[in-house]
């Protein structure tokens, strides 16, 4: 019999998804039951004021910590409250002055980038702050090392001939801190970010550049299959060098330990977290409008990936598109009746082609306003996605959880939306990074799994 994991621990995924996602970046000036009458505006922040600098800072943790302190909140709905504001983060407006390149961002305790409205393609990726060439790895490095949860810290360095100043504090999450760093501004190529070694050893056989020139059902298919295999072996792998490198809390979490299967768990995913990276940013698995996403088995249709977006990860899929055929017209549904025939939970193995409507990345004029507060698709264009569920932990002994993988492309010969297994394209899986709400306890499933299934089935039997 096999071990299905679901509760708890999903739950701590989700918590830490988000939190590295929004917490970094400032709340929504102006929203629902968390407005603020703070007026200091991005706009108006001197790039070398410190004294402005860190008062933007305070409004920034100000608005967060509200949100995540609000006692009246279960946790779906903070979960609500902070993947619709975190969109609105990103946003030019009150947190980001593009003219000055005055925003938030994010660093988790492993130098990870959680959050970057600027350069948004550097999530996952890291910064050495040893890097003796960077602009900005000493500033860094001072503000993530100095700062606390009560206290900010403020460094002085140069960037484009000018004299700036950036501002950090820490946040707290259920997993750890993470730095949010206001007025740092940097190239993209800044010699100091880096993508984690583990993107270089991705063997995806069939790669997106191939779907990209050749967008053919079968290559579609034997994308998803390759984005499969690599994240099967990758989660094996990774999770087996972290029970060999903490060995007394793989012994006690074998024994049963609750906390330490939980500690192992969040060590699992900050490695885990750099793989995540890769699928965003390794050339192998993201190329023009093609890359993958990987969601949930429940109804709702978590997003728990978008290689396109990962500010949409924690997402689901109960937008609708108009143009579906029958009175249910959420992707979410299209997703789950077109593997389940339309009845019974998802199964390993099952897989199907499906056609909808979806903004396409690559057409500047292709859009629908306030699509993600009206729960619809952000945008019109035909698209054609291969789904399939598979387990994650298909060589664990005694484990098993189960995913949908899939990616697409966009306007393909012959599709005008609607369900079915015909047609031919996609956004490269832009259609399930958008969304509606996620279900806390689904989304925080999807690595952190790993530390309980992991802990008493494999790791057991490599001790």
């Amino acid at each position: 019999m096999k071990l299905r994991i679901h509760g708890t621990f999903l739950g701590l995924f989700l918590a830490l998804g988000l939190f590295l996602s929004f917490a970094v970046e400032a709340p929504a000036h102006e929203y629902r039951d968390h407005g603020s009458n703070d007026d200091r505006k991005a706009e108006d922040v001197g790039i070398n004021d410190e004294t402005q600098m860190k008062e933007f800072l305070e409004h920034v943790v100000g608005h967060f910590n509200q949100i995540q302190n609000d006692a009246n909140l279960t946790p779906d709905e903070k979960n609500t409250e902070l993947t619709i504001i975190g969109r609105r983060y990103r946003e030019e407006g009150v947190f980001y002055h593009k003219a000055t390149n005055v925003y938030s961002m994010g660093v988790s305790s492993r130098g990870s980038i959680t959050s970057h409205p600027a350069h948004p393609q550097l999530y996952g990726q890291m910064i050495n702050f040893d890097a003796g060439t960077s602009d900005i790895a000493e500033a860094v490095d001072a503000l993530t090392t100095k700062s606390t949860l009560s206290k900010a810290e403020c460094k002085q360095y140069m960037y484009g001939g000018e004299q700036r100043v950036a501002c950090g504090q820490k946040v707290d999450s259920p997993t750890g801190e993470v730095t949010t760093i206001v007025g740092l501004h940097h190239a993209e190529d800044d010699p100091a970010i880096f993508l984690p070694d583990l993107c270089e050893s991705l063997a995806i056989e069939t790669t997106a550049k191939d779907v990209y020139d050749d967008p053919t059902d079968a290559n579609l298919q034997a994308y998803v299959k390759s984005i499969i295999k690599v994240a099967q072996e990758k989660v094996t792998e990774i999770t087996f060098a972290v029970g060999q490198d903490n060995p007394a809390l793989a012994s006690k979490a074998i024994q049963g330990d609750q906390q330490a299967q939980v500690d192992l768990g969040i060590k699992i995913f900050e490695r885990l977290y750099d793989v995540v990276a890769c699928f965003g940013n390794s050339p192998e698995t993201k190329h023009e409008s093609i890359y993958a996403f990987v969601m949930g088995t429940d109804p709702a249709g978590t997003v728990l990936l978008n290689g396109n977006n990962f500010g949409l990860i924690g997402l689901d899929l109960q937008v609708n598109d108009d143009e579906l055929p029958g009175e249910d017209k959420s992707i979410a549904s299209l997703f789950r009746n077109a593997l389940t025939s339309g009845s019974g939970e998802p199964q390993d193995g099952q897989n199907a082609f499906v056609n909808y409507r979806w903004n396409d990345p690559t057409n500047p004029d292709d859009g629908i306003d306030n699509w993600f507060e009206d729960k619809s698709v952000p945008g019109s264009s035909p698209k054609r996605s291969y789904i399939e569920v598979a387990d994650l932990y298909k060589d664990v002994p005694g484990a098993s959880q189960l995913y949908i993988f899939g990616s697409g492309v966009y306007n393909p010969a012959g599709s005008g939306g609607g369900g079915g297994s015909s047609g031919g394209s996609d956004d490269g899986g832009c259609a399930i990074a958008g969304a509606g709400h996620a279900s806390q306890g689904v989304l925080l499933g999807l690595f952190l799994t790993a530390a309980l299934v992991f802990s008493v089935a494999f790791l057991r039997k490599r001790a």
